[in-house]
């Protein structure tokens, strides 16, 4: 069992304290932790805080817009948008159901999902086993294994909700010490 590395925990209760956190060096976002805490316990990413959304209500909630659409907080379960979306949008339900495993879609989030890392068999590793191969154009190293000729970096994108969000002309909405911006999900 690979341990995490040290770094601090915050759990704020409110949008302005979480962007406030966020604005530390080495502050990452947690939402439902299941891709991200894999890789920092492969030592892919060492944060020096974990901002959990937790505790967040305005990001834990779905809410009905004028129009028909649905505002959905970066903090709802997949397996909650599945459910709430199941006969409004088929699509966005099945793509919901098709990521990992009911447990995981229970913890897995919304936004956890449009905003995954790539993946790919030789950087998704423990530190040692990416020293060993000589690490990789994504992080660390100069070539990438998946296609040693090639030119970039061939990592897979594997978040199942963008594909059906993009098609329905999807936005996000970031929040920032700057303020908060509107953004197509194709823009993003």
């Amino acid at each position: 069992m690979l341990p995490l590395p040290q770094f601090s925990y915050e759990a704020p209760r409110s949008l302005q304290e979480a962007v406030a956190l966020l604005s530390v060096p080495g502050a990452m976002v947690l939402a439902g932790g299941t891709d991200l805490l894999p890789s920092i316990k492969h030592r892919l990413f060492q944060p020096s805080v974990l901002v959990s959304l937790k505790h967040i209500p305005e990001l834990q909630q779905i809410t009905p817009l004028p129009g028909g659409g649905l505002s959905i907080g970066a903090g709802v379960s997949l397996r909650c948008v599945a459910r709430a979306v199941q006969s409004s949008w088929p699509g966005l339900k099945d793509a919901c159901e098709s990521i990992a495993t009911p447990t995981l879609q229970n913890t897995g989030t919304l936004g956890g999902n449009v905003m995954l890392d790539t993946r790919c068999l030789y950087y998704n590793q423990p530190e040692g086993w990416r020293t060993a191969l000589g690490f990789c154009l994504k992080r660390e190293g100069t070539v990438c294994h998946v296609a040693p000729k090639g030119k970039g970096c061939y990592a897979a994108h594997s978040a199942d909700t963008v594909p059906h969000l993009w098609l329905m002309d999807a936005q996000v909405e970031l929040l920032s010490p700057q303020g908060t911006r509107q953004l197509r999900i194709q823009d993003l």
